[in-house]
């Protein structure tokens, strides 16, 4: 039993191991291809909406925002966004 374990404990070592570096010398195709298989643009997206629109919207002000588009992001910043198609209404106006 102890040597199962061992045995197992050393694999998982080498397999995080192997993961960590996956990541860290093909950090942008692992990206790539997470985005692309789990499909995390749309779910994004759409929790982006939803956020700005719990966020920024109040009796006063409406803003939509037809898309997002995520953008290749730079050193230092973990994300680039662009927002398209918005309209802000003003119901003082």
């Amino acid at each position: 039993m102890l040597k199962k374990s061992v045995i197992l404990f050393i694999a998982l070592v080498f397999i995080s191991l192997g993961s960590f570096a996956l990541v860290f010398i093909y950090s942008e195709q692992s990206r790539n291809f997470i985005i692309d298989k789990f499909e995390l643009t749309k779910v994004l997206s759409v929790k982006l909406q939803n956020y700005f629109s719990k966020k920024i919207n109040n009796n006063e002000i409406s803003i939509e925002i037809e898309t997002i588009e995520f953008l290749k992001p730079q050193l230092p910043t973990i994300i680039g966004l662009r927002l398209n198609n918005i309209q802000i209404i003003s119901k003082k106006q």
